[in-house]
């Protein structure tokens, strides 16, 4: 008997293998760009619910897992880490969606379907591939605490008003797990109070090469000479040219989209990576570098542009997206959103996915 056999025989309906654990708030499928909350919808819009502590949990938990897909979708490791694994991904739903289709009548059997076919052991394989994110520098350093620092120090940055090096350092006294708060301890380590200004730029160039870790603490040595000053976007430029000669570069999504012929496989991928491009191009002159360094800016619009999927606890998915069947030739989008969440049947175990947002009541 699978794992997942053994995983839904413990659930009494397709909500309950659903729901995300009480302790976190967020979850992004990178696979989708779905962002699911774990509230309800009627809570999360009503106003004399969701207010206080609730509203700035759920608003930090956006901010989060949104910043998460803007460096899927801006940065040469992230993007191609992602496009790969996701086209695996999803040929293994698909394949299992045309064994489902036929027999079932409605969503929720076919999700059932789905999770009891024996294929699906294969998506587990598939996701362990994250663990890359994982393999540490000599200063202890991994990729994932630089995309998870940086994405946190975005998240109090839209949500509180940080005036000085010591505020943020009290803050992540209150992180959740090391993670969120070891990059930036590395980088103020090595440049002192300037980590508050040149922090995002950091990380962002980071991810422009094959192994984010190595380059993080030699950019830290960069900036800690630019001393407090602007940096001209030809100096960058010049700076990774350099690094390039001794650290394999992969560049910003443009370079590895056209490295890809532009054959992005995910459907969901493509469109956000396209309105991305957009967006880029008519607010920052087409510069990923100047929105990654000041991403807080026009952070609101690009959530509202780019980041279309977002999803309530089941009862208000399934009403969202109703039960009629679906065709085989034509996969509602939806659907496949739905179907992309058995993975965190996996992540709920062992926490090899992708993200997490674990928040301090």
């Amino acid at each position: 008997m699978s794992r997942t056999k053994n995983l839904l025989s413990k659930e009494k309906t397709l909500e309950d293998a659903l729901k995300l654990p009480e302790n976190v708030w967020g979850f992004l499928d990178w696979t989708t760009g779905a962002l699911r909350i774990n509230t309800d919808y009627n809570t999360f819009f009503n106003e004399d619910q969701n207010k206080g502590k609730l509203k700035l949990l759920l608003n930090e938990t956006i901010y989060h897992e949104a910043f998460h897909y803007l460096q899927i979708l801006s940065t040469g490791y992230l993007f191609g880490l992602v496009a790969n694994i996701s086209k695996e991904e999803l040929s293994i739903v698909c394949n299992i969606l045309k064994e489902a289709l036929d027999s079932k009548n409605s969503i929720q059997d076919l999700y059932i379907e789905l999770l009891k076919n024996e294929q699906i052991e294969q998506l587990r394989l598939t996701t362990k591939k994250y663990m890359f994110l994982d393999d540490k520098s000599s200063l202890g350093l991994t990729n994932r605490d630089i995309i998870e620092s940086s994405a946190y120090f975005f998240q109090k940055s839209m949500t509180e008003n940080i005036s000085n090096i010591e505020q943020y350092l009290k803050l992540l006294e209150f992180a959740p797990s090391k993670e969120y708060s070891k990059a930036f301890l590395v980088a103020h380590k090595i440049i002192g109070e300037s980590a508050l200004i040149y922090f995002q730029s950091i990380c962002f160039l980071s991810l422009l090469f094959f192994h984010p870790y190595q380059v993080f603490p030699v950019l830290c040595e960069f900036f800690k000479s630019c001393k407090y000053q602007p940096i001209e976007e030809n100096k960058i430029i010049e700076q990774l040219v350099l690094l390039s000669k001794s650290y394999p570069y992969l560049g910003t999504s443009y370079i590895v989209c056209e490295k890809f012929h532009n054959g992005i496989y995910n459907p969901f991928f493509k469109g956000s990576y396209n309105l991305l491009v957009d967006f880029v191009e008519k607010e920052y002159e087409g510069s990923l570098f100047k929105l990654m360094s000041q991403p807080q800016k026009r952070f609101t619009d690009f959530y509202k542009n780019i980041c279309r999927i977002l999803i309530f606890n089941p009862d208000n998915v399934f009403s969202l997206i109703g039960k009629e069947k679906k065709s085989t030739d034509k996969v509602d989008d939806m659907l496949l959103t739905i179907i992309t969440g058995a993975n965190f049947m996996y992540y709920k175990q062992d926490k090899t996915g992708p993200s997490f947002l674990k928040l301090k009541i």
